[in-house]
Parts: structure tokens; C-alpha cells; sequence
């Protein structure tokens, strides 16, 4: 029993091991170890993703020498870690290496993982991903979405795996739900963070609450800004925002609507279903811009700012476009996952676009970086692993 026991001196060399490797002098209980031991770099790579990674960052290097004001930022999308399929595991490491490598060489302002971490909300995948993109994640800000599989019946579990690593400007109430915004001054951007599978406690599946609703309205409005026609809004989602799939308060119509009524600067009026008040156990008159039935608000006093897209994941594969009625560009980033290439498509992104992996080589994986012209309105997307880079415009 006592060849069992670590003694004390041999944690007193582990600690003293991770305070060189994290330079720190902080004392540390045995419990804090495991969480520290994460935030250390990844080790012992393949060279194919050691030579993966120089390559992107050399790209991203080569779009800014050209100068401009470029905001660059990475994500994963659809990892679906299954914890008896070994293969989505490598592609969540390997993934996970590539946003903590370039996304601290690369100079990232960012780094977002987009949503459905397990297999079918498998708690166990969902923590593994989370174990891999923690030394990423730790150095650089970032954000970590909520997709239909990631337990959206279940809020408090929602928070305790995802909600609870995220920190934005605006956030109060809306930490815990997965939604909120932060402001990136230097680059005039700002950054809004959606929940498409915030369903009011309802079964998995794409929805907004009528909160999150009239979170956004007032999020798009930056005319508090003095400079607030030279700013940017950029949309990340699980779900695209035009996604046409059932769920609680199906939403893709009404968002679209209120994009629509911000880009041509209308008022727009978003009806509130009857048993809302029922379903959220609270009078929808506490919403601010709540008016006899409808969330309203109206944007034709406002300067607004240019939308640069909705990014998301959910689809499997690397198709965007233009949401219908409206100029609103949506660009998916293709799914991490070893398996399931195009497993979400519906008809509306029906694109040849599907990323497929290959072992043994960078293409086990497939993760995105974006370096987006903010002058010229381009965003520049660049695969790491599978996929091939693209060249969006936005207007």
C-alpha cells in the first residue's frame, strides 16, 4: 500500500516542474496540478503538423506584410469526440495543437471553438476536447459556442462545460445562457457570440429565446460609439443564422428579419409567441424593447456598422453565402471531426464542399484560421489540414 503513496517531496519536484514550464512561483495544491499540466504547450507532434503549421502561419505573415488592418482569429467546429472511436480523438488533439500553435505565433485575436464537442452530447468526448484546447484557450482569448449536441436540454450543464470559460464585455445575465459580445477596439470590431440552441429548456435543436432575441437588437446598435460608422460586426453561431430546422421559437425567419431591418436601417418588430410567459416564467414586458406583443426596436437613427458575416459550423463542410432576402454573408467552417463530412447538410447548403480526413497525415483534422481585410472587406480563409483556402468578399 505505502509503494502507492506519492510522497511529498515527490509532488514538491512536480510542482517545481510546472512553475519552470508556466513561470510561476505560485503555490499549488495537488489538485490544481492536472489544470495547470493542461495549459502547457502540446509536445511530440507529428512533423506532418509541426510543417501544417508553419505553413499557415506563413500565410497568414504573408497577408499582413502587404499591410491593411487584418483581424485574424481561429476555430474549430463539430469535433464530436467519441471516446470509442479513436480517430475523432486524434482530430481533436491534433486541431487543438493547430490553434494553439498558430494561434499564438500567427498573432490570433482570438480563438473559438463553434459547438457539438461529443458524440451526440457525449459528456466524456465533450470533456476530452475540452482537456485539448486548454493550452490554447488559456493564453489567448477565446470563446466556446453551444451546438444542439452539447446538452441544450440542460442549461446548468451547458454552463458548467462551456458558458463558465467565457468572459465578455456584455454578459451579466447572458453568461450562463451562452451569448454576450466584446468590443475589439483596436481593430473597430465587434465580436457577437450567439446560442442557436437556446431553447427556453425545450428538447435539443435550433432556437433562440425571446432574451437572446432582444439581446441582439441591442447589441447591433454601437451608436454610444462616437465612431460608430467605422466599426464592424462579426456573427459567430453554432447553427447558421438562416438554418431552417425545427426547434423551440424557431428563429431563422425573425433573424433574418432583424438583419435585414439593421442593414437597410427600418424599424422591425418581432412578434412574442403568446406562451412565452408561460414557458419562461416571467412577463416578457422586462425586455427593453418589449412593446404590446412585439420585441421592437428601430435602427433609422443609426449610424450602422458593416456586418462581416455569421460564422458557424453545424454543416460538416466549407460552403457560405449569402442568407436569403438580404446581403448577411454566412461562412461555415468545416467540421474537425475524423468522420461525418457533410453529416448536417440540409437542402439549403447543399454545396460540394465537404472536407475529408486522412490518417496519418495533417488532413486528420480539419481547422480554420481568418484573416479578414477589414479596409477592403475580404476575408482571407485559410485551411489548416483538410480543406483548401478561400478568398470571401463581403459587402
Amino acid at each position: 500500500m505505502a509503494d502507492r503513496l506519492i510522497r511529498s517531496e515527490t509532488l514538491a519536484e512536480i510542482a517545481d516542474a510546472i512553475r519552470i514550464k508556466t513561470d510561476s512561483g505560485a503555490a499549488m495544491a495537488p489538485g490544481d496540478m492536472a489544470a495547470l499540466i493542461l495549459q502547457m504547450g502540446f509536445c511530440n507532434m507529428p512533423g506532418y503538423h509541426d510543417s501544417e503549421a508553419v505553413a499557415v502561419m506563413d500565410r497568414i505573415r504573408d497577408l499582413q506584410a502587404g499591410g491593411g488592418n487584418f483581424l485574424v482569429f481561429g476555430v474549430m467546429a463539430d469535433s464530436h469526440v467519441h471516446m470509442d472511436a479513436a480517430l475523432t480523438q486524434v482530430s481533436a488533439r491534433h486541431g487543438a495543437f493547430a490553434m494553439e500553435i498558430v494561434g499564438r505565433w500567427a498573432g490570433c485575436t482570438f480563438l473559438a471553438d463553434l459547438g457539438d464537442n461529443g458524440w451526440e452530447g457525449e459528456p466524456e468526448g465533450a470533456a476530452y476536447l475540452n482537456r485539448c484546447i486548454a493550452a490554447g484557450f488559456s493564453h489567448i482569448r477565446s470563446y466556446r459556442l453551444v451546438g444542439e449536441c452539447d446538452w441544450a436540454s440542460d442549461p446548468e450543464q451547458v454552463y458548467a462545460q462551456i458558458g463558465i470559460h467565457n468572459v465578455f464585455d456584455a454578459a451579466a445575465a447572458t453568461a450562463r445562457r451562452g451569448f454576450g459580445y466584446t468590443d475589439y477596439e483596436a481593430g473597430k470590431v465587434r465580436l457577437i457570440v450567439l446560442n442557436t440552441s437556446d431553447c427556453c429548456g425545450a428538447s435539443a435543436g435550433y432556437g433562440m429565446s425571446y432574451e437572446q432575441k432582444d439581446f441582439l437588437l441591442r447589441a447591433l446598435d454601437l451608436s454610444e460609439k462616437d465612431d460608430s460608422s467605422q466599426w464592424q460586426i462579426l456573427l459567430l453561431s453554432h447553427y447558421p443564422l438562416d438554418y431552417p430546422g425545427d426547434g423551440c421559437y424557431n428563429t431563422a425567419a425573425e433573424i433574418k428579419t432583424i438583419l435585414n431591418a439593421y442593414q437597410n436601417g427600418n424599424t422591425v418588430l418581432v412578434p412574442v409567441n403568446s406562451d412565452y410567459a408561460a414557458a419562461e416564467g416571467e412577463a416578457p414586458a422586462a425586455y427593453a424593447t418589449y412593446s404590446n406583443g412585439y420585441l421592437v426596436y428601430d435602427y433609422s437613427e443609426i449610424n450602422t456598422p458593416r456586418i462581416i458575416g455569421n460564422f458557424h459550423g453545424h454543416v460538416h463542410n466549407a460552403s457560405y453565402g449569402n442568407m436569403a432576402g438580404h446581403g448577411v454573408l454566412r461562412v461555415a467552417s468545416p467540421n474537425a471531426c475524423f468522420y461525418l463530412e457533410n453529416g448536417s447538410v440540409e437542402e439549403l447548403y447543399t454545396v460540394d464542399a465537404a472536407q475529408p480526413k486522412t490518417e496519418n497525415s495533417a488532413e486528420d483534422t480539419a481547422v480554420t484560421f481568418y484573416a479578414v481585410d477589414l479596409d477592403n472587406h475580404v476575408i482571407h480563409s485559410l485551411a489548416y489540414g483538410a480543406g483548401e483556402d478561400r478568398e470571401i468578399p463581403y459587402s
